[in-house]
């Protein structure tokens, strides 16, 4: 059975072009500020290096526990990592390089739609 046909009861999962939005829907996936959406990415970014360490550990998968050892860290402050609660610094990075042996890389891509920002008059100081 193909995915984009399963039928659940009374439920039609095929959109048509009369669908449209509640308003006030799109603002649930807004945000307030540009530090709250700053914050938001920083966390996405974060995510993706957790991501990166287990996918390096293959099937030898850790608890928090183990995994705190290994890092010389508590393992709440593991929890709070995992949670979003708590940032990932560059050290913390630089410390699960070394534990598991792997290599982050850093790689700038422009985003496609958007503009590269236009130079800013700098003062001297």
């Amino acid at each position: 059975m193909r995915r984009d046909s399963i039928q659940f009861p009374n439920m039609n999962t095929k959109l048509n072009k009369d669908f449209t939005t509640a308003p006030g829907f799109e603002k649930l996936f807004e945000f307030d500020t540009v530090e709250d959406s700053n914050m938001h990415r920083a966390k996405i970014i974060m995510m993706k290096f957790l991501q990166a360490m287990e996918k390096s550990m293959g099937k030898n998968k850790l608890n928090k526990k183990t995994l705190a050892n290994i890092l010389g860290i508590s393992p709440s402050y593991v929890t709070q990592l995992y949670n979003g609660d708590k940032l990932i610094n560059l050290e913390m990075i630089a410390r699960i390089e070394q534990a598991f042996g792997i290599e982050f890389k850093v790689q700038a891509v422009r985003k496609t739609g958007t503009k590269a920002p236009k130079e800013k008059a700098t003062i001297p100081l």
